[in-house]
């Protein structure tokens, strides 16, 4: 009977893929979340969108090392200034 209780419930198990929160890839964004899927890595849409907006203009590898990077978070925000 738990075989049948088990495939009949795919969505939870899909949204406990992760071992626990994440935190969020967008700019500036700190919020740590649970993914719903295994490739979710932005908190929400606006997140995303944003993200891939700038990374038009520095690209998604500087956008990625600003998290960890203080000055490159830096160098970000001043590329930005000026394109805004």
């Amino acid at each position: 009977m738990s075989e049948t209780r088990d495939r009949l419930n795919p969505i939870q198990e899909a949204c406990t893929l992760s071992s626990g929160p994440i935190l969020c890839r967008g700019v500036g964004c700190m919020i740590r979340f649970l993914p719903k899927r295994k490739d979710q890595t932005f908190c929400s849409l606006f997140c995303r969108v944003e993200f891939f907006a700038i990374a038009r203009t520095v690209g998604t590898l500087l956008l990625d090392r600003g998290k960890k990077d203080p000055k490159i978070s830096t160098l970000i925000r001043d590329l930005l200034k000026g394109r805004m």
